[in-house]
Order: C-alpha cells, then structure tokens, then sequence
C-alpha cells in the first residue's frame, strides 16, 4: 500500500470516528493516535498493546475499485484480531450513521 492511499484511508477512518463520536458520548469514547509505518503492521501493533481498544472502525472506499487496501488487508486478518471490526460504508453521511448508532 502506498503512503498516500494509507493516509487517504486514515483520513476516511479520522471522518468516521469523528462522526460517531459526535452521537451519543455513552457509545464511544474514541482516542485518535497517529503512527509512522506500514499501516496494517502499525494497527495491528496498538491492537495487541492496548487492552482498552474495544472495537476497530475502518471507513471503506465508496468507489468501485473495492474497501480500499486497509479494509481489505485488516478484513483478511479478522480472524487473528483481539477485537471486533466494524466497516463503515464510505458514502454513508454523518446524518445516517448517527440513526444507526
């Protein structure tokens, strides 16, 4: 994955979590960190060094090329997570998301 498409993505994931933390405070508590590294390596890393990550929201792409290659590579390695991932469609609004959580 390159750095640009791996910072696109981070973005994404910035928008999502933003999103759900605006709804209700007893939902989320969401702590944004900001790492150097491949990425898939980087998430895993804090996921198996802080217990007090609940669950892993990832936005996916909304274009039809596919999730994007973060949704794609953290999708294959689900089964070895400590935690529950939650993919969040790209073309969701802020509006939508708030009705589901």
């Amino acid at each position: 994955m390159s750095e640009v498409a791996a910072a696109d993505e981070l973005r994404q994931l910035a928008d999502v979590v933003e999103a759900v933390e605006a709804g209700p405070a007893e939902l989320l508590d969401a702590d944004l960190r900001h790492s150097e590294g491949e990425a898939v390596a980087e998430i895993m890393a804090q996921l198996q060094d802080d217990p007090d990550i609940g669950v892993l929201v990832l936005g996916a792409a909304s274009d039809k090329k596919g999730p994007g290659p973060l949704v794609t590579q953290l999708s294959r390695n689900a089964g070895g997570l400590p935690i529950p991932i939650t993919i969040v469609p790209g073309d969701l609004s802020k509006e939508r998301l708030e009705a589901i959580t």
